[in-house]
């Protein structure tokens, strides 16, 4: 039995402290402390976006970092939804969100490409499965596009749903200034390809390169070994 418990922690991200519900072990490895490249990203962000006064999305907001953080870089100017389909991860970020007075609209469902049930590995970084699948749960799906009206920036990290939504619905998404895109690359799924679409659709593209610690260029001959984070601006 494990002799782990819940606690809270101050984390800073690009100047900005967050109080922070580690709930799992889960959470205690990813979080604390927060890995290099994830505070390289957080800095990006700040420094290069416009947060304030904007509709944003947060989809997949697992325990809620990324929604915390944005609402304290956007001074609480911003409206803004956080979606995960897991109910525990909902609950985790509504937490968060109060521990450091950060409004947002918290919605528990899916998004993928589908509308409807979908199947869903019951874990907290889950993601979409077949159905039938061993420890699987089934969940609410919407499409990004009905989230939110209009939205202006959006983060996503979806586990691999990623490839199958913008493929499908980035066209219809054109208020979107700014994407903050992890990306999860595997045998079916090629980054290139999905880059390729970005481009297509009129966006410039800068990417988190781990091997070098730094947010540079996308390049056409980008080593995706490792999943990380794609930016993607109009």
């Amino acid at each position: 039995m494990s002799d782990f418990r819940p606690y809270i922690k101050t984390i800073t991200l690009a100047g900005l402290d967050v109080r922070f519900l580690i709930a799992t072990p889960e959470a205690a490895e990813w979080y604390d402390p927060i890995k290099p490249h994830a505070l390289l990203e957080f800095e990006w962000v700040r420094e290069h976006l416009p947060l304030e006064n904007q509709r944003i999305i947060d989809a997949g907001s697992h325990h809620g970092l990324y929604t915390c953080f944005l609402g304290l870089a956007s001074r609480h100017r911003s409206e803004m939804i956080s979606i995960d389909a897991m109910s525990s991860n909902c609950a985790l970020t509504e937490a968060n969100a109060a521990l450091n007075g950060v409004q947002t609209t918290i919605r528990n469902t899916a998004v993928s490409d589908k509308r409807g049930r979908v199947s869903f590995k019951d874990a907290s970084n889950g993601h979409i499965t077949k159905p039938g699948d061993e420890g699987t749960i089934t969940v609410e799906s919407v499409f990004l596009t009905d989230v939110m009206q209009s939205p202006t920036i959006v983060k996503l990290d979806v586990e691999g749903a990623e490839f199958y939504i913008l493929n499908q619905q980035l066209k219809k998404l054109k208020t979107v200034q700014h994407w903050i895109i992890e990306v999860h690359p595997s045998e079916n799924r090629n980054p290139h390809d999905l880059m390729s679409l970005l481009k297509s659709n009129g966006l410039k593209l800068k990417w988190v390169n781990r091997g070098k610690s730094i947010v540079e260029a996308y390049p056409d001959d980008a080593d995706w070994s490792l999943h990380t984070t794609v930016f993607a601006a109009r």
